[in-house]
């Protein structure tokens, strides 16, 4: 037999009194290579010409009235071999499944239909009694779990989903009502707990999670990074708490060289915890890209993200950091790069620097001003800042501005004072008027090609670009 036309071939079977045999073990949808002999009293004849064959992936379903091939989902898995596919049709199942390190596809009757009310109707319930979906062996992307409502798990580490050293796809899942829980400390991630993971998560609504214990420790309602490198779109993370840490999002030491969490299109809301309400980033990287931080909740300072001791470049690239509870963004020693982002209306501080520096780039803050302490370094291009009496307040750290609008007035190139005159901002709406000083009053050098909403700048083509984060028509 061999896995390769021609060549390669090596012994499986010999000395067979039959005339069949069935070779076991095989991998799902690869080719295999045969060649038969066979032996008289004259001796072994010569090969026959090669045949081939492929072993097809299996499909199981699993049905709660028993009319499918099984009742239980753990037991489907546990019959399953790489490449296979469990189909569970609608219904509660209590249970806490375990891929085991099986590379198959679970999901709902979402996968053969794309009608979303089978994600509400197909229900694993981990009753409390640990994860409610473990991949600890190595799954890889073409483990698959979609479509379903994962609820009511309870662990130290992701009470809906923990994934340790494994890499898979979970996407249209509601993952809500679940628990971290340690009575001493440490408890991590209550909707998913990812560790040592490059997981890609799409199309997910994470909510209702809660990371609790009686001391300090508990981090991350929604979900925990560490030592990964996620990528998380379309998904919503809200509504999730902690006791301590990263009412949302906690990533935790994810600085190996081009390793990042990558977070895209993604809205980050109404989380709690007593340090940030929304993201905490420590010793990391990570990128956001057109991602909205609102509401957050803090008894701390950070309310929206909290970014610390990240030396590796932490990239917000369109996004939208408003009406957080404590500062929309904090830095401490850490490099931050913001691109086409707006922040406003945080109660506290739109950005507090604490240490580390950052670069705002077509940003555009509003009724939040900016914080810098003495070990604090600000660079600012084509930047508007406004809606308080003064944009920058600045406690003897650095500053680097450039056609920039600052209220309150800033030294540098190109720099006004002018209400820019935004169409609506009572009303959120932040784009420029068309009397606005801010067109055509950014520079070119080292100008982004497009605004927050992907529109081309400069426009019209060779004029100077506008300031803040969004190019106007005119």
């Amino acid at each position: 037999r061999s896995t390769t036309s021609g060549s390669g071939f090596t012994a499986i079977a010999t000395g067979l009194s039959t005339t069949s045999y069935a070779n076991t073990g095989l991998t799902n949808e690869t080719t295999y290579y045969y060649k038969v002999s066979s032996t008289g009293s004259g001796g072994e004849s010569d090969l026959t010409a090669e045949i081939s064959g492929k072993p097809k992936a299996q499909k199981y379903t699993v049905k709660k009235d028993g009319t499918g091939d099984f009742t239980v989902i753990q037991t489907a898995i546990d019959a399953t071999t790489d490449a296979d596919t469990v189909l569970v049709y609608a219904g509660t199942y209590t249970e806490n499944i375990n891929y085991n390190g099986k590379n198959i596809v679970v999901g709902s009757l979402f996968l053969t239909t794309n009608d979303t009310s089978y994600i509400s109707s197909t229900i694993i319930d981990g009753n409390q009694a640990g994860s409610v979906v473990t991949f600890e062996n190595g799954e890889d992307a073409t483990a698959v779990l979609s479509g379903f409502t994962i609820t009511n798990g309870k662990a130290y580490s992701g009470g809906g989903i923990n994934c340790s050293g494994s890499s898979p796809k979970i996407s249209y899942c509601k993952i809500v009502d679940n628990q971290a829980f340690d009575s001493w400390n440490y408890a991590k991630g209550a909707g998913v707990y990812l560790n040592n993971s490059r997981a890609v998560i799409n199309q997910c609504h994470i909510s209702n999670n809660e990371s609790l214990g009686s001391d300090w420790g508990q981090d991350a309602g929604g979900i925990w990074i560490g030592n990964s490198a996620p990528e998380i779109t379309n998904t919503v993370i809200n509504n999730n708490s902690a006791t301590w840490r990263a009412g949302g999002v906690f990533i935790n030491q994810v600085h190996s060289s081009g390793e990042y969490s990558l977070f895209s299109n993604v809205r980050i809301s109404n989380n709690e915890a007593g340090y940030p309400g929304g993201v905490y980033i420590y010793s990391s990287s990570a990128t956001f890209i057109n991602v909205d931080f609102h509401n957050n909740i803090t008894g701390g300072e950070g309310g929206g993200v909290e970014v610390i001791f990240s030396s590796d470049s932490v990239i917000f690239n369109s996004c939208r950091i408003q009406n957080n509870d404590g500062a929309g963004l904090q830095i401490q020693a850490s490099t931050v790069k913001m691109e086409n982002t707006i922040i406003t209306d945080n109660n506290n501080w739109g950005i507090n620097y604490i240490g580390g520096s950052a670069d705002l780039l077509h940003c555009t803050l509003y009724n939040n001003s900016v914080n810098i302490d003495n070990s604090s370094i600000l660079n600012s291009l084509n930047t508007i800042i406004w809606g308080e009496s003064e944009g920058i307040n600045n406690n003897g750290g650095t500053v680097n501005s450039g056609y920039s609008n600052i209220q309150g007035g800033w030294e540098g190139e190109g720099n006004i004072d002018e209400d820019p005159l935004f169409v609506d901002a009572a009303s959120g709406n932040y784009r420029l008027s068309d009397y606005s000083p801010a067109i055509g009053a950014g520079t070119a050098t080292g100008a982004l090609d497009t605004d927050i909403e992907g529109n081309p700048r400069p426009n019209p083509e060779g004029s100077n670009p506008d300031m803040g984060a969004y190019e106007s028509s005119l």
